[in-house]
């Protein structure tokens, strides 16, 4: 009998389950289908941006709550999980002039240290960039670059240590949901008082045992390196930010994974299925473009092509809520490739509910009732 089962070993499921053992002192086991480490789900891979720069505060709030988290987590471990290198977002002043000033008013709402650079300024201090002069961008100071895989296994590493259990290799097979709800995998059965479901791209298998039906859908996009010609550009060493620019989708991290290599990305892709996710003749279009216009320097061919999937919801908004007929199975998905630098604040949320504590933040708007038209439910559970 444990208090609560966490179903999904990726990011938030891991940050549930460190909240509920290292935090709550709770008595939790995580379940992981495939076994660990993998590059099947969404929180693979060396590193992930963060930042502040959002257009709905909410968001900036968790992204700002969660750096002391990951700075504890770094006293605790000795590994360095958050490299402060900040975060600048370029903004096409003929299109985007309201979105600027959205995001700076959040971030003086938040008292987030942050600063407007002309293209100029950009293209003097962070070589490669050469930004268009009609661009204005905003640096968000607090953010930077999380060392993925790093946090990922420290969360599950210190869980463990607190005397949390981690099963991968398990995939469940049944839920039975009741006052005491009964998980069956493939090898062994368990009871907790409540469940957390983190399904990530394989929604579609688990949330029906639930008697759910959720309007995700996993998306298979590409994380691609390009090489800077000139050596030292474009590195940490050398002051060079994560970035994001929305006119072409676009994001990207300083040389980090490989020597000499940008990573830039693009957010969206192909829809999938979690069974068959592979996609052939990816399309770096815009990456290329945005290399072309905006950069200066950099080989406008990848270098290296990793595939990534992720699960978007139809509003690009998280799921945080609680199931419809069952107030003791907690549904956190659809985190839309934005989730992974606020999972510590969206596992201590997730938590708190199957506790049915409060956590503090005003998560109505992440309610899966908002879907409620195509919601589909199965009368028997």
């Amino acid at each position: 009998m444990y208090d609560v089962i966490v179903i999904g070993a990726g990011i938030n499921g891991s940050a549930t389950a460190y909240e509920l053992r290292n935090k709550q002192q709770k008595n939790v086991l995580l379940l992981e289908q495939f076994p660990l480490p993998h590059t099947r789900g969404s929180s693979h891979g060396h590193t992930r941006i963060t930042r502040c720069l959002y257009a709905k505060k909410i968001y900036s709030q968790m992204t700002l709550d969660s750096f002391p988290i990951w700075r504890d987590l770094e006293q605790q471990t000795g590994e360095r999980l958050y490299i402060n290198n900040g975060c600048i977002q370029v903004f096409d002043e003929h299109l985007e002039q309201e979105e600027l000033q959205n995001a700076q008013r959040i971030c003086e709402e938040l008292k987030v240290p942050h600063e407007i650079l002309t293209a100029g300024e950009v293209n003097e201090r962070y070589k490669p960039f050469h930004i268009q002069q009609h661009s204005k961008t905003l640096l968000d100071t607090f953010g930077g670059t999380l060392i993925a895989s790093k946090c990922l296994t420290v969360l599950q590493r210190l869980f463990m240590k607190a005397g949390g259990v981690l099963k991968d290799g398990e995939q469940v097979k049944n839920i039975r949901p009741g006052k005491i709800c009964t998980v069956s995998t493939n090898k062994g059965e368990y009871e907790a008082k409540a469940i957390v479901i983190t399904p990530g791209s394989f929604a579609s298998k688990i949330l029906p045992k639930v008697g759910l039906n959720l309007p995700l859908q996993p998306i298979r996009t590409h994380l691609c390196f390009w090489k800077v010609l000139k050596e030292k550009e474009g590195t940490v060493e050398s002051g060079f930010p994560s970035f994001m620019m929305d006119k072409y989708h676009v994001y990207g991290t300083a040389c980090l994974e490989y020597p000499g290599l940008l990573k830039i990305g693009l957010h969206g892709g192909k829809q999938v299925t979690c069974d068959y996710p592979d996609i052939e003749n990816p399309d770096f279009e815009n990456q290329k473009r945005f290399i072309r216009e905006q950069m200066k320097g950099v080989e406008c061919k990848p270098s290296i092509v990793e595939p990534c999937l992720y699960t978007e919801t139809p509003d690009q908004d998280f799921i945080l809520d609680f199931h419809p007929k069952y107030s003791n199975i907690v549904i956190g998905a659809g985190f839309s490739g934005t989730g992974f630098k606020m999972a510590p604040i969206t596992g201590k949320i997730l938590a708190n509910m199957a506790l049915d504590q409060n956590h503090g933040y005003d998560i109505s708007e992440f309610r899966m009732t908002r879907f409620e038209n195509i919601i589909q439910t199965s009368s028997h559970l």
